[in-house]
């Protein structure tokens, strides 16, 4: 989210060497068969934003 401002030089990046790369969030709920559609469709939402 931030790339565009570290490219543009308004951000820099600090302490780089000791700061672990995150992967990403992980979305965890009870089961993959029964999921209600509000959470079907925010994990569609998420899943078309990456990139």
């Amino acid at each position: 989210q931030v790339q565009p401002w570290i490219e543009k030089g308004r951000l820099v990046r600090f302490l780089e060497p000791w700061s672990p790369r995150f992967p990403g969030f992980y979305l965890y709920h009870p089961s993959r068969r029964l999921v209600p559609p509000a959470l079907r469709a925010f994990i569609d939402f998420v899943r078309s934003r990456r990139g």
